[in-house]
């Protein structure tokens, strides 16, 4: 082989060489770009995936929903038991009782009213409202003792 032929050979070779060797590199930089993505994908995935059940939270809550029955009142009212708060003494610390309950409810997903009124000068209630099927059911706030408005009729 002449001189010439030796060297066009090694420069071939190291040509072929080269350019496998950048191939390579290359390949390494698509693979660990795949796997970055990959990474980020699954991040993704997990914020979707926790978004996705935050998102069924909140369409169980709102918009907020009358009880549909009084058995379901009467758990609420059971697992939120206001009958063992302080008792209140004054309409102020009644009423604030009956929000501190309306504020609960919608937490849950639930529609209750507060409402107070004074018959005589020297007396005063302060009540919850329900609503099941259009019946109005009610109670006072230092009990959960509940009673059906049915002389009021219905309000749907």
């Amino acid at each position: 082989m002449k001189p010439y032929g030796w060297l066009l050979l090694v420069a071939g070779l190291t040509a072929v060489l080269v350019l496998l060797f950048v191939s390579r590199a290359e390949y390494n930089d698509l693979n660990n770009d795949l796997a970055s993505l990959q990474d980020d994908l699954a991040g993704l995935q997990t914020a979707h995936d926790s978004t996705k059940a935050e998102l069924a939270d909140i369409k169980q809550l709102y918009p907020p929903r009358d009880f549909a029955s009084e058995q379901e009142l009467r758990e609420w009212l059971a697992n939120n038991d206001v009958s063992e708060q302080a008792e209140a003494t004054t309409v102020e610390e009644m009423y604030a009782k009956g929000l501190a309950i309306q504020e609960a409810a919608a937490k849950d997903g639930y529609l209750i009213s507060v409402d107070f009124e004074v018959p005589y000068s020297f007396y005063y209630f302060v009540y919850c409202v329900a609503i099941i099927d259009g019946d109005i059911w009610l109670w006072e706030v230092e009990t959960d003792e509940l009673f059906k408005a049915e002389s009021w009729g219905k309000v749907k």
